[in-house]
């Protein structure tokens, strides 16, 4: 009963981290400036939930490409694995083989 409980929790937990998301990609999704888009609440959000936020922006990555997910994950992580590369899906596959990695799938 009380693994049942957790499991809700968790659920409701990437449901909220999902709609943070969904806010950000919908209100954000047209900008190009990062310093304006890391200022947005639901941004701020996803970065204060910390490594719980690393399989769904990978996920949201494998996706599509943002470059506002890719720095979500450079500033939750503290990693940079894309730096030797400009391209964008050169980054964005820098940051999923590092999910792989990592233990992300």
């Amino acid at each position: 009963m009380e693994l049942k409980k957790y499991n809700e929790f968790v659920d409701n937990d990437r449901v909220i981290l999902e709609k943070f998301i969904e806010d950000v990609e919908i209100k954000c999704g047209n900008m190009s400036d990062l310093d304006k888009i890391s200022k947005h609440p639901s941004y701020i959000k996803i970065i204060e939930n910390g490594r719980e936020s690393i399989p769904v922006l990978l996920k949201k990555l494998n996706d599509q490409t943002c470059m506002f997910w890719i720095e979500a994950l450079r500033k939750i992580t503290g990693e940079n694995p894309d730096k030797d590369y400009i391209k964008t899906q050169d980054i964005k596959k820098s940051w999923l083989k590092w999910g792989m990695q990592n233990g992300y799938k």
